[in-house]
């Protein structure tokens, strides 16, 4: 029947733990957050230095380079962090449907042993509705205790219900962490996206930012000796 799973489709919703999805959103933002400290500094750096010589051009671009990366981990981090936030509320939503489809199903099977008694393994360990299943079909093939006699038709409205509201909550809870897992996982691989790759020397078709990095670093030793590089409002430079 359409629209319908059973309790073995959706049961590991109860290992899942949206608190800790939570927290691992929580983390993700915590470290957005302070790459946005930081972005602001790094804009003033780039905009607001005056620095005049043959190779100032290079110091711009780098860090111009520097904001655009704090950037773009900073909306990585970001875009993962509500990625998982939303799971984590989906999570919660497909447990709750998940409770409502186990408590139906032991509705269920309260109701099915007042009529009879599995008496094989494989019908002891089948699911409520796989037990109402076969004792309402015209043959059974689990083997129910009594089954060529007893009479269902008193609880079979009842049963029916009972079978379709759990198999009907199963199903949403399916559907819900399905649907909220895939656009999670896609989400996550656009965040992804947005981080750079760190290539050491010798990469191919990428830029060298840790060569890039011994510019920076030279033209930061000759500024730190010239009495000239400061910057705006510190005054003459002090040893």
């Amino acid at each position: 029947m359409s629209g319908l799973s059973y309790r073995k489709d959706v049961e590991f919703l109860e290992e899942c733990n949206p608190p800790l999805v939570e927290r691992n959103a929580a983390e993700f933002r915590r470290l957005r957050d302070l790459l946005v400290q930081v972005e602001e500094p790094a804009r003033r750096a780039e905009t607001r230095t005056e620095w005049h010589s043959a190779n100032s051009h290079t110091y711009t671009s780098r860090l111009k380079e520097a904001r655009q990366l704090i950037t773009h981990i900073a909306e990585g981090y970001d875009k993962a962090a509500s990625a998982l936030n939303a799971y984590a509320l989906a999570l919660t939503t497909a447990k709750t449907h998940y409770r409502d489809g186990k408590r139906s199903e032991r509705a269920l099977a309260a109701l099915i042993g007042t009529k009879g008694t599995a008496i094989t393994k494989v019908a002891q360990e089948a699911e409520p509705m796989r037990q109402w299943e076969d004792m309402r079909a015209t043959t059974g093939v689990l083997d129910f205790f009594a089954e060529l006699t007893m009479d269902v038709d008193d609880i079979r409205d009842e049963a029916n219900r009972l079978h379709d509201a759990a198999g009907g909550s199963f199903h949403l809870a399916k559907t819900v962490e399905q649907e909220a897992r895939s656009t999670c996982v896609h989400a996550l691989k656009q965040a992804h996206e947005l981080l750079p790759d760190f290539k050491m020397p010798g990469s191919a078709k990428r830029p060298d930012l840790y060569a890039a990095m011994a510019d920076i670093r030279r033209e930061a030793a000759e500024a730190a000796t010239s009495p000239l590089a400061h910057l705006p409002g510190s005054g003459p430079k002090r040893r």
